[in-house]
């Protein structure tokens, strides 16, 4: 219970608790070591040979592991990785856009991926990212059932684990 001027203090200045501390989430998943010694080598062979002259000076830092467990980060993993082997991952804005306060919906079309993707075999395919609860909806399910109907590859990701499962096996597929 609150002394008589601790209440006051509280209703002039708001709670007068000290800030309470952030507690750090523990991870829901870890992801295997091979995993990140994938992703941190492929990083490595790019800057090899994008910046020749700085990797034989010993100027080289592994790259910061994104936190693959939010839809962001996952997103960010996938399309560094496909970038760094010499495909290309393309992240995709589906929600639209506020502009001065109005709302301004999206022209893409209702359960598009949230990356279209591009393995360096040549190869086209669509990845939505569902991290979590997330669970997708009709519109996505709908999607994914054309883009298969069209021989395209639409898959719903939720981990590194299952990328690097769906890039391989699109490896395995030989485009020629």
């Amino acid at each position: 219970m609150d002394t008589h001027e601790e209440f006051w203090l509280k209703q002039i200045h708001g709670s007068f608790d000290p800030e309470p501390k952030k507690k750090k989430k523990p991870p829901k998943y870890h992801i295997p070591d091979e995993v990140k010694v994938r992703y941190i080598t492929a990083h490595s062979e790019w800057f090899k040979h994008r910046f020749p002259s700085a990797y034989k000076d010993g100027h080289y830092l592994t790259p910061k592991m994104p936190d693959y467990q939010t839809a962001n980060g996952l997103t960010n993993f996938i399309t560094n990785y496909l970038d760094w082997v010499g495909g290309d991952g393309n992240r995709i804005n589906v929600q639209g856009r506020q502009v001065h306060g109005k709302w301004i919906g999206s022209s893409t079309k209702v359960g598009t991926a949230d990356i279209a993707c591009i393995h360096p075999n040549g190869t086209s395919f669509d990845i939505e990212i569902k991290v979590g609860k997330d669970r997708p909806r009709p519109e996505q399910l709908e999607r994914q059932a054309k883009m298969r109907r069209l021989n395209k590859i639409y898959e719903f990701i939720s981990t590194p684990m299952e990328f690097f499962e769906l890039y391989d096996r699109i490896t395995a597929t030989k485009m020629f």
